[in-house]
């Protein structure tokens, strides 16, 4: 089984090193819009410099609405042979022992969908 992990973003930077780095092994994607989810365009320079300095690819588009945006990301994984994605938005850091957990859920296939509960704090990386 193949797992990967995609992040549907544009220029919401804050925590996105800390979240592509808490990915640790598996291998990343960056799905960047240059327009958000209400259509405003903006400059994603840095956003793709942020996910490709932390081993991302970076995958461009102009995706106006998160559906779109979500839908076009799991085409694109499953074209490309991916049977797992964790689904992780740009503020979410996930703990070392719930990515192992998820890992050996995927290489087993026990399971062909996992939903978990995260607890979002919006305050820094640290917490």
């Amino acid at each position: 089984m193949r797992l990967c992990a995609a992040i549907c973003v544009h220029t919401d930077n804050q925590f996105l090193e800390a979240t592509l780095k808490s990915l640790r092994h598996v291998p990343k994607f960056a799905f960047v819009s240059s327009v958000d989810w209400q259509g405003v365009r903006h400059d994603v320079s840095e956003t793709k410099r942020i996910a490709e300095a932390q081993g991302a690819t970076v995958i461009e588009g102009e995706w106006p609405d998160e559906t779109s945006h979500r839908r076009s990301a799991y085409k694109h994984l499953r074209d490309g042979g991916w049977n797992y994605c964790l689904t992780i938005d740009s503020d979410e850091i996930i703990e070392p022992s719930l990515l192992e957990k998820l890992t050996a859920i995927s290489e087993s296939g026990a399971a062909d969908r996992v939903h978990v509960e995260w607890d979002t704090y919006w305050k820094s990386p640290e917490y």
